[in-house]
C-alpha cells in the first residue's frame, strides 16, 4: 500500500482515532450499570480485609484499584459516566498504542487498516464502555507490545523500552491473566531484540520486575483460591450444556451485519498473503509468530474453554493485523489503477457502514438494542436468541429507569423497609435497590421494566398480576415520552 506523506498519515490516523473515541466516549453515562459492572465496583461501604476481598475475585486486582480511586471521588457511584470514564479513556488510548505497535512491526498500511477495525469492532467497543478490566488489558498489552517493539528497533530505547514494556505487561496481567496471551509475539520481539543488540542481558532486570509484580499477587491468589472461583472456571471449561456456545454467533450479536463476512474475507486474504510469501520463499518469522499468537488464542478459547464468551476479544488484535496484511497484499497487487481505486472505494464504503452500525448499536439510544428492536438502514436488527445461545451482553445502551426509581423511593421511604419484586436482572437491582430487600416478605413494591435485561417482560402471576391489571402505577419513568418502567406500591396482603 502506498504510504502517504507525513501530514496525510497523521490525518488518516486522526480520523480513525476520532471515530474510535466517539464510539467509546459519547453518551457514556446514559446506560444503567449492568451485570459485571456492579461486581467491578469497589464496595461503597469499604471492606474489612482488603487482601481477602481481592483474593476472592476471579481476576487481578487492578480494576478494583481503579474503582477505589473513583470511590474516593464519588463514594456512592452516583454517576455512571464518572465511573466508566477512566476505563473508556484507557480503551481510547489503547488505539494509539495499537496503531504505533503495528506500524513499527508491519508498516503503515497494515497498521491503519488493522487500527480501523480495532476502533470500530462492536465487541471491543462494548467492552470499552463499561466498568471492567477489559479496557485495562487492552491498554497495557498494546503499550507492552509497543515499548518492546521500540526496544527491539531503536538503540535509545534498548533499556527503557524493556523496562516500560515489562511494567505495562505486568499491569495488564494484574488486570486479568488474559494479558499473558500475547506471549507468542513477545517471544518474537525478544528474538528481534537479540538479533539487533546481540544480547538479552538488559532484559534480566525487567523480566525479574515483571515476575515479582505478577507473583506478588497471583501466588497467594492461587494458594487461597475460593470455591466460587473454582466453580466459575469449572463452568467455563466444561459447563454450559443447556445452551449453545458459539463465538461466531456472539460476534454477530455485537456486529450484526456485514462484519463477519468482511472479516472472514479479509482474513482469507491475509492467509493468501502468508501462503504467497511461503511459495515465493519470502516468508518472515514475524508472520509465523503472528499466526502462532492468533492460533494459540483461538485454540485455547475454542477448544480448551467451553464458554469463551467475550474473552474472544483476545484474538481480535492478531486477527485484525492478519486482515491488514491481506488488504495491503491485494491493494499492492492491483497494478491497474482503476481496480485499485475501486477496491479502495469498496473498503471505504464498508468502513462507513461499520461505523454507522456501531454508532447505532452502542452510542445512539433511541432504541436500545438488544433489549429493544433496533432499526438500522430501514431494517430491523435480528433479535438475540437468548434461549438458544450463551450470550455475554456488555456495553449496549440500557436505561431501565433505575436511577429515577432509586431517587423516587429515597424520597418516599416507607416504614419497615418493604421488599420489592421486579422483572429485571438481579445483577442490576442489587446496586440500585441495595437499601431494599428483594423478595415477597413484607412486599411493598413491584417494579416493571418494559424492556428488561432479563428479556422477560411478563408480570408475575397471582397477586401482583391482579394488582397491576386493575391499578395505575404510582410512579412512571419515561424516556422521550415513552414509558420505560413503572412502579406499583402494593398494599399489605
Amino acid at each position: 500500500m502506498n504510504v502517504p506523506t507525513g501530514s496525510l498519515k497523521h490525518a488518516a490516523f486522526g480520523v480513525v482515532l476520532g471515530i474510535g473515541a466517539l464510539l467509546r466516549l459519547w453518551n457514556l453515562g446514559y446506560a444503567n450499570f449492568q451485570g459485571d459492572e456492579v461486581k467491578a465496583l469497589f464496595p461503597a461501604d469499604g471492606v474489612d480485609d482488603l487482601n481477602a476481598f481481592l483474593f476472592d475475585q476471579r481476576k487481578g486486582p487492578l480494576q478494583f484499584l481503579v474503582t477505589f480511586v473513583i470511590h474516593l471521588v464519588d463514594p456512592q457511584y452516583s454517576s455512571e459516566f464518572v465511573a466508566r470514564l477512566p476505563f473508556a479513556l484507557a480503551a481510547t488510548a489503547s488505539i494509539w498504542f495499537f496503531y504505533r505497535f503495528v506500524d513499527l512491526q508491519f508498516g503503515w498500511g497494515v497498521s491503519i487498516v488493522a487500527t480501523f477495525f480495532y476502533a470500530t469492532n462492536g465487541i471491543v467497543i462494548g467492552l470499552s464502555r463499561i466498568v471492567q478490566y477489559q479496557s485495562l488489558v487492552l491498554l497495557f498489552v498494546c503499550m507492552a507490545l509497543y515499548y518492546f517493539s521500540l526496544a527491539a528497533a531503536e538503540d535509545r530505547w534498548r533499556s527503557r523500552g524493556l523496562l516500560i514494556g515489562s511494567l505495562c505487561w505486568a499491569l495488564g496481567v494484574l488486570a486479568h491473566y488474559d494479558a499473558l496471551l500475547i506471549l507468542p509475539f513477545v517471544l518474537y520481539l525478544a528474538w528481534e531484540y537479540h538479533r539487533k543488540h546481540r544480547s538479552l542481558k538488559p532484559a534480566i532486570v525487567p523480566a525479574v520486575l515483571f515476575s515479582v509484580a505478577v507473583a506478588t499477587f497471583y501466588i497467594p491468589f492461587a494458594l487461597s483460591i475460593s470455591d466460587g472461583t473454582k466453580d466459575y472456571w469449572s463452568n467455563r471449561l466444561v459447563g454450559g450444556d443447556d445452551k449453545i456456545s458459539s463465538s461466531t454467533y456472539l460476534f454477530d450479536v455485537y456486529n450484526p451485519w456485514l462484519a463477519f463476512a468482511l472479516y472472514a474475507a479479509l482474513s482469507g486474504l491475509g492467509v493468501a498473503y502468508l501462503l504467497y510469501t511461503v511459495a515465493r520463499r519470502k516468508a518472515r518469522l514475524r508472520d509465523a509468530f503472528l499466526l502462532l499468537w492468533l492460533s494459540g488464542v483461538v485454540i485455547f478459547f475454542e477448544v480448551v474453554v467451553n464458554l469463551p464468551g467475550t474473552h474472544i476479544f483476545n484474538y481480535l488484535m492478531p486477527l485484525m493485523i492478519l486482515m491488514g496484511l491481506g488488504v495491503t497484499f491485494v491493494v499492492d497487487g492491483l497494478r491497474f489503477r482503476p481496480l485499485r481505486l475501486a477496491a479502495s472505494a469498496a473498503l471505504v464504503c464498508a468502513g462507513v457502514f461499520l461505523v454507522a452500525q456501531s454508532f447505532a448499536l452502542y452510542v445512539e439510544h433511541g432504541e436500545s438494542y438488544p433489549w429493544e428492536p433496533e432499526q438500522l438502514f430501514g431494517r430491523t436488527v435480528p433479535p438475540v436468541q437468548i434461549d438458544r445461545y450463551h450470550t455475554s451482553l456488555f456495553g449496549f445502551p440500557y436505561d431501565g429507569g433505575w436511577r429515577a426509581i432509586q431517587s423516587h423511593l429515597d424520597d418516599r421511604s416507607r416504614h419497615g423497609d418493604p421488599s420489592y419484586i421486579t422483572n429485571d436482572k438481579d445483577s442490576i437491582t442489587e446496586f440500585y435497590m441495595a437499601d431494599y430487600p428483594e423478595g415477597p416478605e413484607q412486599l411493598g413494591y413491584y417494579i416493571h421494566v418494559r424492556h428488561p435485561q432479563s428479556f422477560d417482560p411478563r408480570v408475575p402471576a397471582g397477586r401482583i398480576a391482579a394488582w397491576v391489571g386493575t391499578h395505575r402505577p404510582d410512579f412512571v419513568v419515561r424516556r422521550d415520552r415513552v414509558i420505560v418502567a413503572e412502579l406499583y406500591e402494593l398494599p399489605p396482603p
